[in-house]
């Protein structure tokens, strides 16, 4: 385990940045969250609006990130310290994004998940971020082992 919460948050979206620090969103407490590879966590921020919800999020090649918010019906872009520097509306209910170059690509459910009932009011949506997303970071993940116990 890398991270423990205190409390439910329901961490959701998660990226990576070219420093290797790992982001994600907390759809309970609409708050982003960063973990450092120095093992610093930080708390960048709760999201604008009366009730954010953040899912899915990606990092642009200037660094900013793009959240998708599905209650706020749009993607939030933050500075690199979690500051809002915009918001683009889109979609009924975003929940993921993924960059092709300058295109980013928004799924959305079309209705929030409020039943176990299907929908099929679902799209996908295309905005246009000058400067693209930022690269692909290749890695490996270990599986964590705790040391023994004495």
């Amino acid at each position: 385990m890398l991270v423990a919460f205190p409390k439910p948050v329901f961490p959701n979206g998660v990226t990576t940045e070219a420093d290797g620090s790992v982001v994600w969103g907390e759809s309970y407490t609409g708050h982003i969250g960063r973990l450092r590879p120095d093992g610093v966590v930080e708390d960048l921020g709760r999201l604008p609006g009366d009730n954010p919800v953040p899912d899915g999020m990606k990092v642009g090649a200037d660094g900013r990130l793009y959240v998708t918010d599905i209650v706020a019906k749009g993607i939030h872009v933050l500075a690199r310290d979690g500051t809002p520097e915009g918001f683009s509306p889109c979609a009924e209910a975003p929940t993921n994004c993924a960059f092709d170059g300058e295109t980013l690509w928004v799924t959305d459910a079309g209705v929030l998940a409020v039943s176990t009932e299907p929908s099929s009011a679902g799209q996908i949506w295309r905005l246009h971020v000058p400067g693209g997303g930022a690269p692909t970071h290749h890695g490996s993940i270990a599986l964590y082992s705790p040391a023994p116990s004495p």
